[in-house]
């Protein structure tokens, strides 16, 4: 009796011990991933600033405010200090590790869409339809969205087009919507190492491990596309 007894304290006392071993381990394994995807969150945030200041860009507004000095001295002080706000805006980004007020990304996207505006005239045309503004997202969520639509979009299409950018709240769901008329594309038939294949990625997997957000992509050849982001009721 007392060895059948010492025998069942003996596997109650080696079945504790496993299970707490188990949770000791679930518990790294969990910390781990969290460290991991806090990681591959900053490296996506650099990546993403980093891509929106590309040379390009910014020899191409400095050419442009050149000129302006030229024949619109007003509208090149305008645009100095449109560019100064974008710039800020994308430096600022690095020292932000949670999500920031949709003011503030619609900001930092109206000083990019004054510029480009600027630079394209008529090719290039803006709807704001905001009925929601108080929720969170992370940062540098719309930038890379209304970029692609601009410079991917409209300006390949020949006599350029229309942006808009929604917001609105149903059942208590934010829902942001950046649609544009440009050339469109085949979601289905993009590269894995296409240049908007890459940044919708991005943008996609940041939404998904900061805020829990779903982003939907539709594309048609010749008729434009349209974004659409789900954000949870814990956002707004």
């Amino acid at each position: 009796i007392q060895a059948f007894y010492y025998g069942i304290s003996l596997n109650n006392i080696a079945i504790s011990i496993s299970m707490i071993l188990m949770f000791i381990t679930a518990t790294m394994e969990q910390n781990e991933n969290f460290a991991r995807k806090e990681k591959e969150a900053a490296d996506l945030r650099v990546s993403i600033m980093l891509s929106q200041i590309a040379p390009h860009f910014i020899y191409n507004t400095l050419a442009a405010i050149k000129d302006m000095c030229v024949n619109d001295p007003v509208m090149a002080q305008e645009t100095v200090e449109e560019f100064s706000d974008y710039l800020r805006g994308n430096l600022d980004s690095l020292s932000e590790r949670e999500t920031v007020p949709f003011e503030t990304e619609l900001k930092h996207v109206r000083c990019y869409l004054a510029i480009e505006k600027k630079r394209f005239g008529s090719r290039v045309n803006v709807e704001y339809d905001i009925k929601e503004e108080d929720f969170l997202l992370p940062v540098l969520t719309l930038q890379p969205l209304v970029e692609n639509a601009v410079k991917h979009g409209l300006c390949k299409k020949r006599g350029g087009g229309t942006v808009i950018i929604k917001t609105e709240r149903k059942d208590g769901i934010i829902l942001i919507t950046i649609a544009d008329d440009g050339v469109g594309f085949d979601v289905n038939h993009m590269p894995a190492d296409d240049e908007v294949h890459v940044g919708l990625m991005n943008v996609e997997r940041r939404l998904d491990s900061m805020c829990g957000a779903e982003m939907r992509v539709e594309s048609e050849k010749g008729k434009g596309t349209q974004v659409v982001i789900t954000l949870p009721q814990s956002m707004g």
